[in-house]
């Protein structure tokens, strides 16, 4: 591991000519924002500009990263410090937009934003790959296509760029280009640059106990992606990670899911502060099996998730879909999420048997609704029961499914 200050801006990136800054895909999108961040780091930029002295910094934070060689290309893989980085980019083509002449701005270009022994539509002519998340948005700035920027975009990416742009024009009007572009290079970080995936792995992990909390889904995705190429990483990212984002509306959500995914699986719910480590146990037992299998298994289980519990109910069954999503409850989560499995992927069972088995579910949430039974007990008792029907039906046939549960 090494370890070293640097201005950000003035050693950091232009150290880095050649090679490119990469943020993985299991990294979150880029989060700061004008309110929470940028308002404040203009200050900050004020105040370097101020300085008689020309020699004050103002210290960002850490920035670590894991450096790799793909196809005899040079990445410096974004293991925590993201933000700052990619701000500081956009704080580059901001001063680029903003040039007084070509000149200026071919040498920004030049130092901190293209590599231009790269062809124009080499992937690695941007010092920059950000997250699949935010490349489009990223993309539009890099290649200077300014007029088909959506002012009214949620991208964070675009609305601090036009911030950016805004603020750093009204500066170099009070001072000047060169007064700015001197103040911006004072901004420094302390690097890390770590010797091997293990490292970025605790790295990543430990930065569940500082600033915002990841959840397991987030640590779960880095799990899967961090040992692999940026560009097998994209792949599994647009095949089946973005499918899985397409189903729950946020990480805390699919935390959730993966509880009653493991606990289809496993047969035993995993308790929320272990889950990640659950998590990891299951996937490195399945030595026998692909990435892509588990994954696409994944994903299945997640539509079964969304037609249960998040969709409108539609056709011949949409009367017992009802009924059960009128209980709000999650209690039967695991068991009806295999019984998905048998009926939409390995057609143990019939539609009729699978809709039957919903009904007697229904049925048994009713008759302990208007008992007054509490259900935190049967809440953790459903893996098993899911346990022992498998086993019944494993050796007896699923012909009677439904009579195992009645």
């Amino acid at each position: 591991m090494e370890s070293n200050p640097r201005k950000l801006l003035d050693e950091f990136i232009p150290e880095a000519m050649g090679k490119q800054f990469v943020i993985p895909v299991y990294q979150r999108k880029y989060t700061w924002t004008v309110k929470k961040q940028l308002t404040q780091l203009m200050k900050d930029l004020v105040g370097l500009i101020e300085d008689e002295t020309m020699q004050k910094q103002h210290f960002l934070g850490t920035v670590v990263y894991l450096e790799n060689v793909v196809n005899y290309k040079t990445e410096r893989s974004i293991v925590d410090g993201q933000q700052r980085v990619v701000t500081m980019f956009l704080m580059a083509h901001a001063m680029k937009s903003i040039a007084e002449n070509e000149f200026r701005a071919r040498e920004i270009d030049e130092t901190y934003l293209q590599n231009f022994s790269e062809p124009v539509d080499s992937r690695y002519r941007q010092r920059l790959f950000p997250s699949v998340a935010d490349g489009t948005d990223y993309s539009i700035i890099a290649e200077e296509r300014y007029d088909e920027i959506n002012k009214d975009s949620h991208s964070n990416i675009v609305q601090n760029f036009l911030y950016i742009q805004a603020e750093l024009k009204k500066l170099v009007e009070k001072y000047t280009f060169d007064q700015v572009l001197y103040a911006l290079k004072r901004f420094s970080i302390v690097y890390i640059k770590l010797d091997d995936r293990d490292d970025a792995q605790q790295i990543f992990e430990s930065i569940n106990s500082n600033g915002e909390r990841l959840t397991a889904s987030d640590l779960i995705r880095n799990f899967i992606m961090m040992d692999k190429s940026n560009e097998r990483q994209t792949i599994l990212y647009n095949k089946y990670w973005r499918r899985l984002e397409d189903v729950f509306d946020n990480s805390k959500v699919m935390e959730d899911f993966f509880r009653y995914y493991l606990a289809a699986i496993t047969g035993e719910y995993s308790a929320k502060h272990v889950l990640y480590q659950a998590f990891k146990d299951y996937w490195n037992e399945q030595k026998n099996r692909s990435d892509d299998d588990l994954l696409e298994k994944l994903v299945r289980y997640s539509g079964y998730f969304s037609l249960l519990y998040l969709e409108s109910p539609s056709g011949k069954y949409a009367d017992v879909l009802k009924d059960f999503q009128s209980m709000e409850s999650m209690m039967p989560a695991p068991l009806v999420l295999e019984l998905s499995e048998w009926y939409f992927f390995e057609h143990k069972i019939t539609e009729e048997q699978y809709f039957d088995v919903i009904k007697v579910i229904n049925d048994y949430q009713i008759r302990r609704y208007f008992n007054g039974d509490d259900t935190s007990r049967v809440s953790k008792a459903f893996p098993i029961y899911l346990k022992n029907v498998r086993k019944i039906a494993e050796k007896d046939g699923f012909e009677n499914i439904v009579g195992c549960l009645c």
